[in-house]
């Protein structure tokens, strides 16, 4: 059975999601702490200060950003992103929209949450080039079932009932072998446990 197009990009995306994204969202929530942390280191020299400004008279419920950049001379491995946290109503927040700096006591924490980071998105990466490649191919449900690894098959629709017609044994193509990224298997046991 030939897959359509939106079938195919929901089969992408569901494949990734449930592969990658608990671990992305797992990402995101430590660059909030982090973001906080850095936050806080920014604020503690003034904090005596900020204390007896009346509260009317301070920012809450703000954007706050950090320009963090990592290996900026590593052509393959560079890191230059902007994240940003929405702080909360009773959250002291900076007054200008200016873009922070990591605080220097952070920086191994960066280095870490970046790590992981990179790691998991170029799983992700090589995965969707798997899918990609494989439905460049074929977007035939039976061939595609031929090609993926059995874990996968579980996102690929039903096959129809079959038909029963003559076929001409002549035409039959070879499909391509097409290897699965060496992480998948791992990634699976990964998310089994961290369910738990």
């Amino acid at each position: 059975m030939r897959i359509s197009q939106h079938k195919i990009y929901n089969m992408r995306k569901d494949i990734l999601d449930d592969l990658y994204g608990m671990h992305l969202k797992k990402i995101s929530k430590e660059k909030e702490v982090f973001l906080r942390k850095n936050l806080a280191l920014e604020y503690a020299p003034y904090k005596e200060y900020i204390a007896k400004i009346p509260d009317h008279l301070l920012n809450y419920g703000y954007r706050y950003s950090v320009r963090v950049i990592y290996k900026k001379d590593d052509p393959i491995n560079s890191y230059n992103q902007t994240w940003e946290v929405s702080l909360n109503d009773n959250e002291t927040a900076p007054i200008s929209d200016k873009k922070y700096t990591v605080h220097p006591n952070l920086y191994a924490e960066v280095a870490d949450i970046i790590e992981r980071e990179q790691e998991i998105r170029q799983e992700r990466e090589e995965m969707d080039n798997f899918i990609s490649r494989t439905f460049d191919r074929t977007t035939g449900s039976k061939q595609i079932r031929q090609m993926w690894p059995e874990s996968l098959h579980k996102y690929l629709p039903k096959e129809p009932d079959p038909v029963k017609r003559q076929r001409n044994s002549k035409d039959k193509e070879d499909l391509p072998t097409i290897t699965a990224p060496l992480q998948l298997n791992t990634r699976l046991v990964n998310n089994l446990l961290e369910e738990k």
